[in-house]
C-alpha cells in the first residue's frame, strides 16, 4: 500500500512513522512554509486534570502512549525525543476547586496509570517545585505530567520513518479528483493523509470539501534564569488559559493557549491577560530584569521586549520571539 502524507509537522510525522513501521510505502510531502505550529507549541503532555471530558477521551490515551512511542523510536533512530516526566502543577487559589481537581485526577489514574499520583500542595510547596510561581498560588501536583520539545519529537519521528523506508519530499502538494500532485507532477497513492495543520482546509477545498479548521493565535515569551530548570514541572494555572514550563539549561516559557481570531503578529501582551510568575527573570532578548507584571498596567514591559515569530495551528498556535529579533511595526 502506498500512502502520501501531506504535512510533516508532528501529526504528519507521527502518521508517516506508524505507517512505515507497519510496512506501508510512505511518501511525506511538505513545502516548508514558515509558521509551523510544531516548532512553537509548548509541548505539555499532561491532560490528566482537564475538565473537557470529550477532549480527554482522545488526550488521555495519547499521553499514556508516549512511553511506548519513545521506546519504539529508540529502536529506530538515535534522534532524541526530549520526552521527560517532570510532573505538573495545576495552580490556583480556590481550595475547593483544587480538591476537585485532585479528585478528578485520582479517579482517572485508576484507568490511566501514566497520570501518576495527585497531591495537594500549599503555596510554599508549589513554589519549591517551580520557583518563579506566584507566591499566592497553591497547586495540585500530578506526578505523571510530562513535557516534550515538539521540534525534537518531529525530527525523531521523521528520521525513524526515513529509516523504515519513507521518502521525504519538499514541494507543494495539491489534491485533485485524480489524486495528488506535487509541484504539478502526479504522485501515485492508494491513500492520502492530510496533516497540513491550519492549511488543511485550503487543501481539501479543491475537492469541494469543507473542513472546520482555522488558525488561532496565542502568545508565548521565552525567559531564562540562572538556575537548574531540568526538573521543574509544567504549570497550568486554573481557568486562565496560561501555562508555564521549563527546559534544561535555564530556559522557561510563559504563554497563553490559542484563541479564535485573526492570525496576526502580536507585539504586545493582550489587555486583561495575566502572568503568574513572581520572581524576577531574564528576558532572552536582553539583559534587563523583568518583574512580575499585569499587561496593561504601568509596570508592563514595552512591546520591544518581545519579538515575533509566527506560527499557525488548527488548535494551539503560538507566537514566539527568538533572541535578537525585533517586533514589526
Amino acid at each position: 500500500m502506498r500512502v502520501v502524507v501531506i504535512g510533516s509537522g508532528i501529526a504528519g510525522a507521527s502518521g508517516a512513522y506508524h505507517l512505515a513501521r507497519r510496512g506501508a510505502e510512505v511518501v511525506v510531502v511538505d513545502d516548508a512554509r514558515p509558521g509551523l505550529a510544531t516548532a512553537a507549541g509548548a509541548g505539555i503532555v499532561s491532560p490528566w486534570a482537564s475538565v473537557n471530558e470529550e477532549l480527554f477521551v482522545l488526550a488521555g490515551p495519547a499521553a499514556g502512549y508516549y512511553p511506548e512511542l519513545v521506546a519504539a523510536l529508540g529502536e529506530d533512530t538515535a534522534e532524541p525525543t526530549s520526552y521527560a516526566v517532570v510532573g505538573a502543577l495545576v495552580a490556583g487559589r480556590d481550595e475547593a476547586a483544587l480538591r476537585e481537581t485532585q479528585r478528578r485526577v485520582t479517579a482517572r489514574a485508576a484507568l490511566h496509570p501514566a497520570a501518576g499520583e495527585a497531591s495537594l500542595l500549599d503555596p510554599a510547596q508549589a513554589g519549591a517545585l517551580f520557583p518563579p510561581l506566584h507566591a499566592g498560588l497553591a497547586a495540585v501536583h500530578v506526578s505523571g505530567g510530562a513535557r516534550v520539545d515538539g521540534r525534537q519529537v518531529r525530527a525523531s519521528l521523521l528520521d525513524a520513518a526515513r529509516r523504515r523506508g519513507a521518502e521525504l519530499r519538499t514541494g507543494t502538494a495539491a489534491l485533485t479528483v485524480d489524486g495528488v500532485r506535487v509541484d504539478g507532477a502526479p504522485v501515485g497513492a492508494d491513500a492520502v493523509v492530510v496533516a497540513a495543520g491550519a492549511w488543511s482546509a485550503e487543501l481539501v477545498a479543491a475537492l469541494g470539501a469543507q473542513l472546520p479548521v482555522a488558525p488561532q493565535r496565542g502568545q508565548i515569551t521565552h525567559l531564562e534564569v540562572a538556575e537548574d530548570t531540568t526538573r521543574w514541572p509544567v504549570v497550568s494555572p486554573m481557568d486562565s488559559g496560561h501555562y508555564l514550563l521549563a527546559f534544561p539549561g535555564g530556559g522557561w516559557w510563559s504563554g497563553r493557549r490559542g484563541r479564535p481570531g485573526p492570525v496576526s503578529t502580536v507585539a504586545s501582551p493582550q489587555p486583561g491577560s495575566w502572568r503568574c510568575w513572581n520572581r524576577r527573570s531574564r528576558s532572552r532578548r536582553g539583559s534587563a530584569r523583568r518583574p512580575c507584571w499585569r499587561p496593561g498596567s504601568a509596570s508592563a514591559p514595552p512591546p520591544r521586549t518581545v519579538s515575533p515569530c509566527s506560527a499557525r495551528s488548527p488548535a494551539i498556535p503560538v507566537w514566539s520571539w527568538p533572541p535578537g529579533s525585533a517586533p514589526p511595526a
